[in-house]
């Protein structure tokens, strides 16, 4: 059996898995941005008796997440965030 598809119906037969990877990728950035925003983790070099703070996300702007380092190093989701260039400190 054969199937004539009009060009829309091809284009978005074509495209679906790219709309659904995008669209999946975007939920777990959100994911990852809400727990670097809100995980407490160790900061050694605080000091012996400083207490875990959020590590804080580079896509959360500075004025709404003071912590917000500006680099992912110890960020608790640095393995699993689909973010692209990720900034390290050196």
């Amino acid at each position: 059996m054969q199937y004539i598809l009009t060009n829309d119906e091809y284009t978005s037969l074509r495209d679906a898995p790219d709309i659904a990877r995008y669209e999946q990728e975007e939920k777990i950035q959100t994911l990852c941005t809400m727990v670097a925003n809100h995980m407490p983790v160790p900061r050694p070099w605080a000091g012996e008796n400083a207490e875990p703070q959020p590590w804080g996300c580079i896509l959360t702007p500075s004025t709404l997440n003071r912590s917000n380092p500006g680099y992912c190093d110890d960020c608790p989701v640095k393995n699993m965030c689909p973010k692209k260039g990720k900034l390290w400190s050196k």
